[in-house]
């Protein structure tokens, strides 16, 4: 499979390939080389590397033990993922998995995060339906706020000029989820 104009990163598979065995991640490897992640896969995968999925497999080889007590220690998910190679996404993934009560440090945005599918969400781990990670869509909480009530799973907010990040009252809508397929299709 060619990717268009990997040609100019030839050179660079070998040195791509041992610092993704150093980082176990497409998505820094691409950071690294200023390239796209779906671009460092397929330059990592001609590249020969073996690439690590959180399987039973690839835990084995993962310190949990030592990564456990550095982190009921006092260190940081960040600095055990900088000790070891991994990305601190993994580190937190592996030890959650172990039973490990990771504690969730909101980002320098006060909580607030944007997806790369355009949402907005909101750190608000003491929500009833709040991801693994303690977030929730901003555009459920401005409406339930509104409302002065949690939505119920059959509810979507619908934003009514198609931009998914203007979580303004006057741009959302809320429609049954049938409805709302309806509306965006």
């Amino acid at each position: 499979m060619s990717i268009k104009g990997s040609t100019k990163y030839e050179f660079l598979i070998p040195e791509m390939v041992a610092f993704y065995n150093t980082c176990h991640s497409t998505r820094i490897v691409a950071k690294q080389y200023a390239i796209t992640p779906t671009q460092s896969y397929y330059l990592l995968k001609r590249g020969g590397a073996k690439f690590h999925y959180h399987g039973r497999k690839y835990m084995d080889a993962f310190p949990l033990d030592e990564a456990t007590k550095l982190y009921n220690d006092g260190s940081t998910v960040k600095a055990i993922a900088l000790k070891f190679g991994y990305s601190p996404i993994t580190v937190g993934f592996y030890l959650r998995k172990a039973g490990v009560d990771v504690k969730h440090v909101k980002n320098r945005a006060g909580g607030k995060i944007k997806t790369s599918d355009g949402y907005v969400h909101i750190y608000s781990p003491e929500h009833p339906v709040a991801g693994g990670w303690g977030y929730i869509m901003e555009h459920r909480l401005v409406m339930e706020k509104h409302l002065g009530r949690y939505l119920t799973r059959k509810e979507q907010v619908h934003h009514i000029n198609g931009i998914r990040d203007d979580n303004r009252l006057e741009n959302l809508e809320l429609l049954t989820r049938s409805n709302h397929n309806l509306r965006t299709r």
